[in-house]
């Protein structure tokens, strides 16, 4: 048996907000419930929840939050091992239709967004990036904007002009892996 401790940190919310109904855990799933055993309220409306149990083996732990709770949850979840085991990833389900989730995006409406913008409003989402033959896939966590030097052409890398004095090294093409969102695409 492996001790687990799962503490969420939700920003701004609401204390109150636990009679909504929580996100669906995959069907037929055998997976463990950590029950809550501390919480902090803070005066800022900041609450800490702290999930803590015993995991056997491989097991999986659900850890169930409302989809308005989500955003906060992927900003501040933190899993801990304190046996020796391993903790192999974190996944979520989303019952929300494919539009409804496209329209949570945190783009300017009726501008064009930057590419920095779009790739910030996809922050959480499952990406696939490309770079030559390497592909590497996951989690889109952060952006950072920097300045980097000269590109190289012959390396595959391309300069172009974004606007006045702004030029943009690309090498990498992002593709959005959610199931869902590639067979719309395609």
């Amino acid at each position: 048996m492996h001790p687990l401790k799962v503490a969420v940190l939700f920003f701004a919310l609401p204390a109150f907000s636990f009679g909504q109904t929580p996100v669906a855990p995959a069907s037929g799933s055998s997976a463990a419930r950590l029950p809550v055993t501390r919480v902090i309220l803070y005066k800022n409306g900041v609450g800490y929840f702290e999930h803590s149990g015993h995991v056997r083996g491989s097991q999986d732990v659900n850890v169930d939050f409302t989809t308005a709770q989500l955003n906060d949850v992927l900003k501040s979840l933190t899993v801990l091992d304190r046996g020796k085991g391993r903790i192999t990833g974190v996944s979520y389900n989303s019952t929300a239709p494919i539009e409804r989730q496209l329209g949570l995006l945190r783009l300017p409406v009726g501008e064009n967004p930057t590419t920095a913008q779009f790739l910030t409003a996809l922050r959480g989402a499952r990406v696939e990036i490309h770079n030559g033959s390497v592909t590497s896939s996951g989690r889109l966590l952060s952006i950072e904007e920097r300045d980097l030097p000269k590109t190289d052409p012959s390396k595959g890398d391309r300069e172009e002009q974004q606007g006045p004095g702004e030029k943009t090294k690309h090498t990498q093409v992002s593709i959005v892996s959610d199931p869902r969102t590639r067979k719309r695409r395609e």
